[in-house]
């Protein structure tokens, strides 16, 4: 595994609705070690075996002989062999899968008054998914990652796997490294793969892997044939055939090199379930998607004139004309630029001009609209809806303004609007055009005694600041 560490900096998310990047106030780093891409075909061990002359007594059966009975009687020196120092198991092989590790941690930033560190969110706990591991939490369940992987593309599958026989070569116990043999020496690349019909299990017919005397006997004229006959197709003499076409710049037909190249650790097991793979580099590109889910609570996103609250709307009118005094709160945490403007306004009153201004996070801004009445002969009350929108949000808030002919009015918080000579006495807004004004939460509870002076107080400080604005 390729243990090199790599980091990933997510410092903006995509916001869907909008359609636009919006900024992290906590970054998040994620560590990522990834494994090897490896086609891993899966393979078990058919069994085989030979009697031995040292050992008589067992169960095995081999060329229809037991090793129980008395092997003289089938002439035994034709049916027990030596064994050969160089073994060969044979297996069956499965469909390939991909063989691929992911190895993850996760941090956010946080910042301090003089310095800022990197939190690990799993408390050291490294998330490990991939092929054989499809999901992984933390035990509070605040990440949780999740893998998603193609499947190996069908041009990279080079070995007829229904119909191949994998053959790996099994040293026998005592053997030195001085005595290995060239077939053994270059590893997993000479791994012999052999057509299943070139193999015969229970050894009754020549000329296939895994021949036994049996074979040798039942033949047709046994005893006048060459030496050697019926010997054809062993491992050996593949592995030779191949060999002396690597040498010559061809390609051979058994060895794994020809299918594809063995990883380093060629052979995969899983410990728990004893299963074994075949591991061959995969030289193909391959599409590997990790959803990754991280309890909200640990982020805070910069959302960019997406909050701001119309804290109050002072509307005051002289002839022909009215001004709206729009006070703007930004609630968010980044500086934004808001517009606002007066649209649907009754008694047939256009809509009025635009303010535009940029509003740093947290702070207050005091937009000025105007509204032409002409030669209109109005007494009545004038009702126009106050709307703000940001560059990146078409509606922040909107709130009903009151614009009274040669009078003044205020909407203010959570109060209804109220003009001079009414009741200064704040009566509630629904709650719905509460949040529409950009607030948060419940109404506030009113506490009768003497709000009404609290309400003037407020309306006459408002009213002053407006003055000195004009001035």
């Amino acid at each position: 595994i390729n243990r090199d560490e790599e980091y990933i900096m997510v410092n903006n998310l995509y916001d869907v609705e909008t359609k636009t990047q919006l900024q992290l106030l906590t970054p998040l780093a994620i560590k990522l070690i990834q494994g090897p891409v490896l086609l891993a075909y899966p393979f078990h061990y058919l069994t085989g075996f030979c009697c031995s002359c040292s050992s008589s007594k067992g169960k095995h059966l081999r060329g229809n002989q037991s090793c129980e009975e008395d092997l003289d009687l089938y002439n035994a020196s034709t049916h027990c062999l030596n064994f050969s120092k160089y073994w060969y198991t044979v297996n069956s092989l499965e469909h390939p899968m991909i063989e691929h590790t992911l190895f993850m941690n996760f941090f956010f930033r946080r910042e301090s008054p003089s310095n800022y560190h990197w939190w690990d969110l799993t408390h050291r706990q490294e998330f490990t998914i991939g092929s054989h591991n499809y999901h992984e939490f933390n035990p509070e369940k605040t990440v949780i990652a999740t893998y998603v992987a193609e499947r190996p593309k069908e041009e990279s599958i080079k070995l007829d796997y229904k119909n191949k026989r994998l053959l790996i070569p099994q040293l026998m116990p005592g053997l030195t490294s001085s005595e290995l043999p060239p077939r053994y020496a270059r590893g997993a690349s000479d791994y012999i793969i052999l057509s299943k019909d070139l193999i015969e299990g229970d050894g009754g017919e020549c000329d296939k892997a895994g021949v036994s005397y049996r074979a040798f006997f039942y033949q047709t004229n046994r005893c006048k044939v060459p030496p050697g006959t019926c010997l054809k197709n062993q491992p050996l003499d593949l592995w030779n055939e191949d060999d002396k076409k690597l040498k010559a710049g061809k390609k051979g037909s058994f060895l794994l090199r020809f299918y594809g190249m063995p990883h380093k650790d060629a052979i995969l097991i899983n410990k728990t379930t004893g299963q074994h793979w075949l591991a061959l580099e995969y030289t193909y590109r391959h599409l590997t998607i990790v959803h990754i889910e991280i309890d909200a609570r640990n982020i805070t996103v910069l959302r960019k004139g997406h909050f701001a609250q119309l804290n109050a709307i002072v509307t005051s009118s002289t002839a022909g004309t009215s001004q709206i005094h729009v006070h703007v709160l930004n609630t968010g945490l980044v500086a934004a630029r808001f517009t606002a403007k007066a649209v649907k306004c009754s008694e047939g009153v256009s809509d009025s001009s635009e303010d535009s201004v940029l509003i740093p996070p947290q702070s207050k801004k005091v937009l000025l609209l105007f509204v032409q009445l002409g030669s209109l002969d109005i007494n009545d009350d004038i009702l126009c809806t106050v709307k703000l929108r940001s560059e990146n949000v078409e509606q922040v808030a909107e709130r009903q303004a009151v614009v009274k002919p040669k009078g003044r009015c205020i909407c203010y918080m959570h109060c209804k609007c109220t003009c001079i000579k009414e009741s200064l006495s704040c009566k509630l807004v629904t709650i719905e055009d509460y949040h529409k004004a950009g607030f948060r939460g419940s109404l506030p509870v009113l506490h009768t005694l003497k709000y009404h002076q609290i309400f003037t107080i407020l309306f006459i400080i408002i009213v002053i600041n407006i003055v000195f604005l004009i001035i």
